[in-house]
């Protein structure tokens, strides 16, 4: 044997053997299956070297053709595993045809190192076999790991060249001046096989860790209930928002913090042995109630459930502990009486009545100012029934009461304030309007909160009834001002007739007389219907004509336009004609006001189906909604709650009664199945 091949052995064997020793360390640290796969393959893989060394001893005889037939399958096996474990790193699966044809094979090398086969013969069916293996899961690998990795590239590379290399091995073996070379590559290419392995896995593990890292962060702030990692040492390393909601600090204030600092300090010590033993390995998690201490001084009962986080050689890391608040349960279950006292200290001296009723409308508690509002006591009424009959004595509003409290339960959750006011009988007969705000406790009891709204509710009338004197002083100034103007006219027609002869002039001034007794009955007719109403006469109408005669009319002569939108086949609708028609002539009369440099004007009609769930103060039924816009400056925002108030105007001179009467016209269409043909509009 030439001496290059025992040099090139010794080389394959050590790199063999150290690769074997990587992975066997690889497997006893990360405890992959693959690991010990690939260890097995590179020990058979270093056992064929020890075989390829014995061979150089030129032995003779039966050793030698046994050293050769087990240095053939031990290239066989080996290939086979390093293959079988690649295949359970990617996930995918070897079929057992594979092993089958290997089996094959090695009877062949059997066969073959037995009987009178040359070399040729002998490795050109395993090594052909290997081939194709390893050209194979180089395209495997390549077309599996979808990420942009250096070693998927480099591993898928370097598995098609060691399987063109395994094929071309029993054609360039004989060449004496090309076998050291060829060993010399063989050895490159297993080496480069196993660190393209190392570094797939590496990367591949790297990015399922990053992404399994923004998961557990991503879970770890978000979670509802306070969470924090903490160090052996006791201090603060990660918190999230919620523990930060919980004690009431910033994020900055916890961290590296002790949690001496936030502990109560009857229970710190407890804290510090639970620690201890979990440290010591007596225990690997410990649950436990304990008090901190909020930022602003109130103690915050938590369940606390820690475990102890290890590295894989079991060196302990630091604590992740959960911490839930359960400071509302545990004052329930301690009943610790000054934290009593305090809240029904609170609760007696509220300003506004408290009253405490369970699920069955059983009343449990009802506060001092409570009987100080009504005159009632638990005695009085013990039960949510005693209580309607004796706050809502007529029976018809009483049934109102009940229904708006049963009908808010479920539209509300818990928690949630339900505000409602009624006008309640106190226990004296006085009657009062009491501003009802019930909640519901998680428990299902309902704690309703009571506020006497009638003195607000005096000064409300009293305003109101201030806004109305000023409204009617400013109605009566009008009125005065209209009807003066009206006089003064009749009165500078009239006066004249005494001193005048000329039957013609008596008579224009009787005409001009009369045109202004006619504008006074006019103004008279406006203030009735705006007073009292004009019991309007309705009929089925197209209200398309009705809209477009009154902007033929408006509009006539003027630099405003108008547009119409009207359906196909629109609803007819039951209307006074008269009514309406002046609604919409002082509608259009306001729009030209605002436009005097003119302008547009938009006129749409809907049909509308109303029915009893919209809430809207119409009987159900079919409608027609109109809407009037133009382009006009617009009414300023201090003066829309005034502008259907007679005489009041944003405009000069002073206004009079367009709006006031168009608001007073009760021109409410009413639902028909007639439908009237088309009309052109």
């Amino acid at each position: 044997m030439p001496g290059w091949l025992v040099t090139s052995s010794f080389a394959s064997l050590s790199c063999s053997l150290v690769l074997t020793a990587t992975y066997l360390y690889l497997y006893q640290r990360e405890k992959q299956r693959f690991m010990a796969i690939w260890a097995f393959g590179w020990a058979v893989y270093a056992l064929r070297f020890i075989f390829v060394l014995f061979l150089t001893k030129d032995l003779g005889g039966a050793a030698e053709v046994l050293l050769m037939m087990v240095n053939q399958l031990s290239a066989l096996v080996s290939g086979v595993s390093l293959i079988a474990g690649l295949c359970v790193f990617s996930e995918k699966a070897f079929a057992r045809t594979w092993y089958f044809v290997s089996a094959g094979f090695g009877i062949w090398i059997v066969i073959a190192t037995t009987g009178s086969i040359s070399f040729f013969l002998l490795s050109l069916p395993t090594y052909l076999f290997l081939g194709v293996i390893y050209v194979r899961m180089g395209v495997i690998i390549y077309k599996h790991f979808s990420e942009v990795l250096f070693g998927k590239y480099s591993m898928s590379i370097v598995f098609i060249l060691w399987g063109i290399h395994k094929i071309a091995y029993p054609f360039l073996r004989p060449v004496a001046w090309l076998a050291p070379w060829g060993y010399l590559i063989e050895t490159v290419l297993a080496i480069c096989a196993a660190l393209a392995l190392l570094l797939t896995y590496f990367q591949t593990t790297g990015e399922a860790l990053v992404i399994s890292e923004d998961r557990y962060r991503s879970a770890f702030e978000k979670a509802g209930i306070g969470m924090a990692l903490i160090g052996l040492d006791g201090m603060l390393l990660q918190v999230n928002a919620a523990l930060c909601e919980l004690l009431g600090y910033t994020r900055g204030e916890l961290l590296f913090s002790s949690l001496k600092d936030i502990t109560h300090q009857d229970d710190y010590a407890a804290d510090a042995e639970s620690i201890r033993q979990t440290i010591d390995g007596h225990v690997d998690s410990f649950s436990v109630e304990r008090r901190y201490i909020h930022k602003l001084g109130h103690t915050v009962w938590a369940k606390v459930t820690a475990s102890l986080i290890r590295e894989s050689t079991n060196l302990p890391l630091y604590f992740i502990a959960q911490v839930q608040n359960i400071t509302v349960a545990r004052m329930a279950e301690s009943g610790q009486r000054d934290s009593e006292i305090k809240l029904r200290l609170l609760i007696e001296q509220a300003p506004v009545g408290i009253a405490l009723i369970d699920e069955t409308g059983q009343y449990l508690y009802l506060n001092s100012k409570f009987v100080e509002l009504f005159g009632y006591t638990l005695e009085d009424i013990p039960t949510g029934r005693h209580w309607f009959d004796k706050a809502f004595p007529d029976a018809e509003y009483r049934k109102e009461a009940i229904s708006n409290w049963k009908s808010d339960q479920p539209a509300n959750g818990s928690g949630e304030s339900r505000p409602r006011s009624f006008l309640v009988k106190c226990k004296d007969g006085i009657e009062k309007t009491i501003h009802f705000r019930p909640v519901t406790l998680d428990s299902g009891d309902q704690l309703v909160f009571y506020e006497d709204h009638s003195e607000l509710m005096r000064l409300e009338y009293e305003l109101f009834r201030a806004q109305k004197i000023e409204s009617l002083g400013v109605l009566a100034g009008g009125i005065a001002h209209d009807f003066n103007n009206v006089l003064e006219v009749i009165l500078g027609y009239v006066s004249p007739l005494k001193l005048n002869n000329d039957i013609s002039q008596i008579h224009e001034n009787l005409a001009e007389a009369e045109e202004a007794i006619v504008r006074g009955q006019q103004l008279a007719t406006r203030l009735l219907t705006f007073s009292k109403g004009e019991s309007p006469k309705k009929k089925l109408t197209d209200i398309r004509h009705i809209i477009n005669e009154a902007v033929r009319f408006a509009l006539n002569g003027s630099s405003v336009r108008c547009q119409t939108t009207y359906p196909e086949d629109l609803w007819a609708i039951k209307v006074d004609e008269r009514q309406i028609s002046q609604v919409f002539n002082n509608l259009l009369t306001n729009a030209l006001h605002a436009m005097p440099g003119g302008g547009n004007i938009s006129i749409s009609c809907l049909e509308r189906e109303i029915k009893a769930a919209d809430l809207l103060p119409l009987e159900a039924g079919r409608y027609i909604e109109i809407k009037v816009a133009d382009t006009g400056a617009g009414v300023p925002e201090h003066a829309v709650g005034d502008i259907f108030d007679p005489y009041i105007s944003t405009k000069e001179p002073s206004g009079g009664l367009g709006l006031a009467v168009t608001h007073s016209i009760q021109a409410v269409p009413q639902r028909s199945e007639w439908r009237p043909p088309p009309c052109s509009v």
